[in-house]
């Protein structure tokens, strides 16, 4: 959520400088990162729970 944080946000940084003046600063992606995390984990908390298969018991294959 940092400037730092990948190589791509310095190439975007360094292209916003040279077209419009204006570099990122250090922290200019933690509200965006913010507002994704949370709904990342909102979607895997009511959505992913129902995506991972159901558990089939040993006991019970070794019947079958």
């Amino acid at each position: 959520m940092a400037l730092l944080g990948t190589s791509t946000n310095l190439l975007a940084s360094d292209i916003s400088a040279r077209l419009i003046g204006h570099r990122f600063s250090m922290f200019e992606f933690t509200k965006l990162g913010f507002i994704i995390l949370i709904v990342v984990f909102l979607y895997l908390f009511f959505v992913g729970r129902h995506l991972i298969p159901k558990r089939i018991d040993i006991d019970k294959r070794k019947g079958a």
